[in-house]
């Protein structure tokens, strides 16, 4: 008896201790959702109104410190501020955002609120990554002259190039396993097959940047140096071009037959006569660009309910998410006692009660997510309730537990049985 007392003050007093020396703020309606760097820039709100475009543009400015999206008309609907110069950006199969800060020497992955899920730091200028299908990460570094391939922990599973006289800049794996990659500092083009051997290289007068194997065998070649973008045969002959560009750094052909082009001060698309026929020129350095298609995941959802009740009675929590593209939403919920359920959809922004009932006393987790029609599914949302209710602990410890879910463990320990 005297030990089980010892244990549970020990919990206890390793908890009030974190309390009194955490620097997380325990804010004021903690359960009102706050949306952080991952928004709709126009707004600072989330939409509840689908957009019309199929497919949107994503832009890299290394100026500003941020990439975003834009529709057909211009209109940023969605930001991710608090970066450092980012370069190369790419929207990945889950809805995140992988992005490269050479300067921070890391390479991040977001989810649609702007926090880093996945981050792999101490890199040499990382410039280009590509998220493979394997899950594994592809990564360019250019002042650490490596090529190499990452596991989802950060471990090196391939070298594919290593060279310290090197400067790589750009690298992307073909649909047949082999990769193309471009050293900044010889201006060759190499084509690796699995085995690391070359099985294709090229050379471009002047600062080749980025490179793309097009369907049909060519390749499509953004020849900074030369302000142009070029699609050459595997000979290296000129097909296409399009000069007199101001200073390009990235470019792709679309499925319409046009190129989308970074042009350091705008992003253009260029029909194949060369004519622009759609411009972005709020930008101040357009590093990367990609036309995706217009699907996010759901924001995470609001959870509104007591975090506290009592045995046997049945507690209602209402839910909200606001999808980015308008469309019809489900919720995924863990009662954190063996216990879940999944709602019908729902449009996006309609509020949905849900009701539970704990059988037994303990402190529980409340997760839940927000799936869209097409499988996408939001970061969660936690909040935690104790059964039965207990006067004796402050309510922003809840709070505190919904941040911190190790303290949440520590809590269950002082309270079961």
């Amino acid at each position: 008896m005297k030990k089980n007392i010892l244990r549970k003050g020990l919990v206890f007093g390793i908890i009030m201790l974190f309390i009194g020396t955490s620097i997380v703020p325990i804010i004021s309606g903690y359960n009102q959702w706050t949306i952080k760097t991952g928004y709709l820039s126009n707004k600072n709100e989330p939409l509840n109104s689908k957009y019309n475009d199929e497919y949107i543009t994503l832009i890299s400015d290394g100026l500003l410190d941020r990439v975003f999206e834009v529709d057909s008309s211009g209109n940023i609907i969605w930001v991710k501020t608090d970066l450092y110069v980012p370069q190369d950006v790419k929207r990945i199969s889950n809805g995140n955002t992988l992005i490269c800060e050479p300067y921070k020497r890391r390479v991040i992955e977001v989810d649609v609120t702007g926090d880093i899920v996945w981050e792999l730091s101490n890199l040499g200028s990382p410039m280009d990554a590509e998220r493979l299908a394997s899950g594994n990460t592809l990564i360019a570094e250019y002042s650490g002259g490596r090529v190499i391939e990452v596991d989802t922990s950060g471990n090196i599973v391939d070298i594919l190039m290593q060279n310290t006289s090197a400067n790589y800049i750009d690298v992307e794996r073909l649909d047949n396993g082999n990769t193309l990659i471009i050293d900044d500092t010889t201006d060759n083009i190499y084509e690796l097959n699995p085995s690391h051997e070359i099985v294709w290289q090229l050379n471009i007068d002047n600062n080749p940047v980025d490179i793309e194997r097009l369907s049909n065998g060519n390749s499509l070649i953004t020849n900074q140096g030369r302000k142009k973008v070029i699609e050459v045969d595997s000979l290296g002959n000129i097909i296409w071009e399009i000069s007199n560009l101001i200073e390009p750094w990235d470019a792709e052909r679309l499925d319409n037959g046009n190129t989308l082009i970074a042009d350091f001060s705008r992003v253009i698309e260029v029909n194949t006569d060369g004519d622009i026929v759609w411009e972005y020129t709020d930008v101040e350095w357009a590093s990367n660009v990609e036309r995706v298609k217009n699907s996010h995941p759901a924001y995470p959802p609001i959870i509104n309910g007591p975090s506290r009740g009592k045995l046997g009675i049945e507690y209602d929590y209402i839910l909200n998410s606001i999808d980015l593209d308008g469309d019809d939403v489900k919720y995924i919920i863990n009662w954190g006692d063996t216990n879940a359920n999944t709602t019908d959809f729902n449009p996006s922004g309609t509020y949905i009660t849900v009701s539970h009932t704990w059988a037994t006393k303990g402190i529980y987790m409340i997760i839940a997510k927000a799936e869209d029609e097409f499988g996408l599914i939001s970061p969660e949302t936690t909040k935690a309730i104790i059964i039965p209710r207990n006067k004796a602990i402050d309510l922003s410890l809840y709070y505190l537990l919904e941040n911190h879910h190790f303290l949440f463990r520590l809590l269950q320990l002082l309270f079961q049985r």
